[in-house]
């Protein structure tokens, strides 16, 4: 048989109509404290009660004892209600904190992904374009300029060194176009491990 949950507000309405305490207990008889009025009579017969005593004492604590026990364990329930919400509470946050971190996860896997499928393709272009530059410089005859080379342009006026580059200033831009040309080789050659020498 299941046991009936007392209604603890109820029981403590029943302790607020009584009789205000504190009681006293003399023998097996109660009274209240202050004015000695009688509150029960716990003798059961002409011989006596043998409990007597033992109920009238269990009275008088209970006078005080269960108004006190009921506050504390209807506090006890409300801390109970609190603990429990903040539990569903703490259970929602931490669902939700997992499902963003699993969510953060597959995206941060999906970009490493990509990202080392680009790092692949780009070394494959890398290793392609290491091939056609070592190719390109075996096959031809691509020297370093000479400084002397270069400085025979220094002072010509522009379309004088035979070329066509139309400079709005009308000087002759072949020392800055072969000075580049001379960085852009050492640079292939350096990339591919190659001495760069000036010729002449």
């Amino acid at each position: 048989m299941t046991e009936k949950k007392r209604g603890l507000a109820a029981d403590l309405e029943i302790c607020k109509r009584a009789t205000l305490g504190p009681w006293m207990a003399v023998d097996w008889f109660v009274y209240t404290d202050d004015a000695g009025i009688q509150i029960a009579d716990c003798d059961f017969g002409s011989d006596g009660n043998p409990d007597g005593d033992e109920n009238s004492a269990f009275i008088v604590a209970a006078r005080e004892g269960w108004p006190h026990a009921l506050n504390r364990a209807i506090a006890a329930e409300a801390e109970l209600e609190n603990l429990k919400g903040y539990i569903a509470m703490s259970e929602v946050n931490c669902t939700a904190a997992y499902n963003d971190l699993q969510q953060d996860r597959d995206v941060t896997k999906a970009k490493l992904f990509l990202a080392e499928e680009k790092l692949e393709k780009a070394e494959v272009e890398v290793e392609r374009l290491r091939e056609a530059l070592k190719n390109l410089l075996d096959h031809s005859d691509l020297e370093i300029y000479s400084q002397k080379d270069i400085d025979q342009y220094k002072d010509l006026k522009c379309l004088e060194c035979g070329g066509d580059c139309r400079r709005d200033n009308n000087i002759c831009d072949a020392p800055e176009v072969l000075t580049k040309f001379n960085n852009a080789l050492v640079t292939a050659r350096s990339i591919l491990g190659v001495n760069a020498n000036a010729s002449g």
